[in-house]
């Protein structure tokens, strides 16, 4: 189990494998920050999830993911 602390936001008890759930809040809170105009720390999150082999995409206001 993993215990993780993103931008305030806790996400608990979620085994190591569930890797997709893991990304999917990253998006999300990036997503959010976007919409605050918090681009720097959009970025971040852009960049961290790119040097763990993960690629984000936006397109159309949608945001998919692929691993590398």
């Amino acid at each position: 189990l993993v215990g993780l602390r993103i931008f305030g936001k806790e996400i608990l008890g979620k085994k190591l494998d569930d890797a997709g759930f893991i990304v999917q809040e990253l998006i999300k809170t990036r997503n959010r920050l976007r919409e605050e105009k918090e681009f720097k720390k959009a970025d971040s999150i852009r960049s961290r999830l790119k040097e763990l082999g993960v690629l984000l995409e936006d397109n159309n206001g949608k945001t998919v993911w692929r691993a590398e």
